[in-house]
């Protein structure tokens, strides 16, 4: 739950290993080792997990656009990661465009919000593709955490960090923290390895 509730979805990449290294930990302890296993060696997981969701993009026939979007954002970064706050609204709309497609909703007027995220996740109950049942909880939690309704009248230095205040203008771009922008490529990670709840297994 403290995953979810911090921004992060388990994955294949180290659910395992923090249980099994971590079960006993302070959730501060845990959310450190989280942070170190994809930051430590310049990104170098981060970086893998980035490649395979260029990838999924590619087999799974996905919009070129976005696809080379990413391309020229893994460059740049891996050039300099101070420039990850630059991509932080572009990233969140090509999560929205995944989803959107992921869930069936890509060609009609509907759009990513609590509703969507809930049918969604309901057909998912049987067929979680090549993640865990953990992972696509994690998934839809941080989901619903980042695409829920978010009040501005807090103003930017205390909006609620989620999609909409941040590709509304409702959030102060110095607030951003460099994990901020790994959280988003996880997620991207999961939606892909996700099965279409549409498609039958």
């Amino acid at each position: 739950y403290s995953f979810m509730k911090n921004g992060w979805v388990t994955s294949e990449f180290f659910y395992n290993s923090v249980l099994k290294d971590n079960y006993d930990k302070l959730e501060k302890d845990i959310l450190e080792y989280v942070e170190k296993f994809y930051t430590e060696n310049n990104y170098q997981r981060f970086f893998r997990v980035f490649d395979l969701v260029i990838e999924g993009f590619k087999e799974q026939g996905l919009n070129e656009g976005y696809r080379l979007s990413l391309v020229k954002i893994r460059k740049l970064l891996k050039q300099d990661f101070d420039n990850y706050d630059l991509f932080m609204n572009i990233t969140f709309s090509i999560i929205d465009y995944l989803c959107s497609f992921k869930f069936g909703i890509l060609s009609t007027n509907d759009y990513i919000r609590e509703k969507s995220i809930g049918t969604a996740r309901r057909k998912y109950a049987d067929k979680n593709g090549q993640l865990t049942k953990i992972d696509i909880m994690s998934m839809f939690g941080v989901l619903k955490s980042w695409w829920k309704k978010i009040n501005f009248k807090k103003g930017l230095d205390r909006t609620d960090f989620g999609r909409s205040p941040i590709e509304h203008g409702r959030y102060d771009p110095r607030r951003y923290k460099r994990t901020d922008f790994v959280k988003l490529i996880l997620l991207m990670f999961n939606v892909l390895m996700a099965p279409d709840p549409d498609i039958e297994s």
